[in-house]
């Protein structure tokens, strides 16, 4: 019989759940489907296999599942073998790239069949069924056979079988492959939700790129011929070898500086010229910060007034739309005509090129409530701004942050284009204008030295962002702790 949730032993915060031993793979016909492998998994983490068809992802995870043993090297699962762990009350649930429900059985006996099986009294089991089913949202469906689903719904069955075992270990073998775009990333969407909430150590196999981005917080890269995981190099050190490779580049072709400037030649301008470049910089990032501040106040002001109504939405959205997918190119000489002060008038275009993201990210915010919530909160008759202050703008933080993500970058690149189209000069000029300069007299190691200097403010405008968001969502959004798992 399976063991009661509350019969387990405790899970020390450091112990990994999965660890792999240098465990490879070879089958009986001599294919050598997985190389040595070693892989650790933290408890409650969340990790996606993704790689190259044949490449092992599917064999490793049968490993960690125990359906397949290891030709050499072990895995031990939370620091024991795997009947020592199921001795101790762990389990762990394997869902297949197909629903595997049997067609002759409804859903509710489809989703029990791992109790029956444990010989589970059938009042626990229904119960437990029960609860299942309405995680995935199919308790109105247990009557029903599995013809009478789609295929979403059939996937959620399958995972409705999977965690009625209360499993401590989520193996899923590519369970959304098979399902449209919209089915699948509503899925995505639950399981995130899901396995946050139950804290569950998952590990995930896909072929999506995006898929594996959005689900977890770790991603492993896997090659084939033999299968194997690819070791991933710190972005610095690749920015380091591409720098160089440049320079080896530019030095063995004797390349002239005015096509292409060597790495060495651009440091060196960049601090002879540091005073010149620093003040153009200041400049830059003041249009910008100035623009990201009108873009937060403005977009939000407008998200609250489209919540309003949705006519409202509708009769304003096209034009917000309009602005987005005009080029900035093509208002800013208008912008710059019209207002005679410079500075304005680039921080009224940088603004033009930030505030969509801020407006569509919270105006979905804004909407995406748990109508649960609203329920709970209409029950106790919570007046409007109540709704407001307490319900909607907390759960809209989330989208809020991300289109502060955005929307930072935009402005400095709003600030950018409204300085190379005004032509600004002399003591109030930006980099845009040190890089038209620099172009008109062939200094092409100081263009190069501005240009780095804008791309290191938008990386740091984006730093400060992920902390803000951090910090305001770190202690309770999936989005950031599972950052930290």
């Amino acid at each position: 019989m399976l063991a009661l949730p509350d019969s387990r032993p405790p899970i020390a915060a450091t112990a990994p759940a999965v660890e792999v031993l240098s465990a490879e793979k070879i089958f009986p016909d001599g294919t050598r489907a997985l190389a040595p492998v070693a892989l650790t998994i933290a408890q409650g983490e969340f990790v996606t296999l993704i790689g190259p068809s044949g490449c092992g992802k599917t064999t490793l995870l049968k490993l960690m599942s125990n359906l397949l043993e290891p030709s050499d090297g072990r895995l031990l699962w939370w620091r024991a073998g795997y009947d020592d762990m199921v001795s101790r009350g762990r389990r762990v649930a394997f869902v297949f790239q197909d629903p595997t429900l049997m067609p002759w059985a409804r859903v509710a006996p489809n989703v029990r069949l791992p109790l029956d099986l444990a010989g589970v009294p059938r009042g626990i089991a229904n119960a437990r069924v029960t609860a299942a089913l309405a995680r995935v949202g199919l308790r109105d469906f247990a009557h029903h056979f599995p013809r009478q689903l789609s295929g979403g719904m059939k996937m959620r069955a399958s995972i409705a079988r999977s965690l009625v075992i209360d499993p401590d270990l989520l193996l899923m073998d590519e369970p959304f492959g098979a399902l449209d775009e919209f089915t699948r990333n509503r899925l995505d969407d639950d399981l995130v939700k899901l396995c946050f909430e139950r804290k569950l150590t998952t590990v995930f196999v896909t072929h999506s790129i995006y898929e594996a981005v959005f689900l977890s917080s770790r991603v492993i890269v896997m090659a084939s011929a033999p299968g194997r995981i690819v070791p991933v190099i710190a972005p610095a050190l690749v920015g380091i070898a591409l720098l160089l490779l440049w320079e080896a580049v530019c030095r063995a072709w004797n390349v002239p500086v005015f096509l292409l400037p060597k790495p060495t030649d651009i440091g060196a301008k960049l601090l002879s010229d540091w005073p010149t470049l620093l003040r153009a910089l200041g400049m830059t990032l003041r249009v910008a910060v100035q623009a990201f501040v009108a873009a937060i106040v403005l977009g939000t002001l407008i998200a609250f007034l489209f919540v309003q109504s949705r006519l409202i939405e509708m009769s304003l959205f096209p034009y917000a739309v309009l602005l987005q997918v005009t080029p900035i190119v093509a208002i800013a000489p208008l912008i710059i005509i019209f207002v005679k002060n410079t500075q304005a008038a680039l921080t009224m275009c940088a603004t033009v090129v930030a505030i969509f993201p801020i407006i569509s990210n919270t105006t979905l915010g804004l909407r995406s409530v748990d109508p649960g919530l609203i329920n709970l909160f209409r029950m106790n008759r919570a007046g409007r701004l109540q709704m407001l202050v307490r319900l909607r703008i907390p759960s809209a933080l989330p989208y809020f942050f991300g289109g502060l993500r955005i929307s930072s970058g935009l402005a400095l690149i709003g600030a950018v284009v409204g300085e190379f189209v005004a032509g600004t000069g002399g003591r109030n000029s930006g980099l845009a204008y040190e890089i038209l300069q620099s172009g008109f007299q062939l200094d092409i190691p100081r263009m190069f030295a501005a240009l780095f200097l804008i791309t290191v403010a938008g990386v740091g405008l984006f730093v400060v962002m992920m902390a803000l968001s951090r910090l305001a969502l770190g202690q309770w959004h999936e989005s950031e702790i599972g950052a930290d798992m």
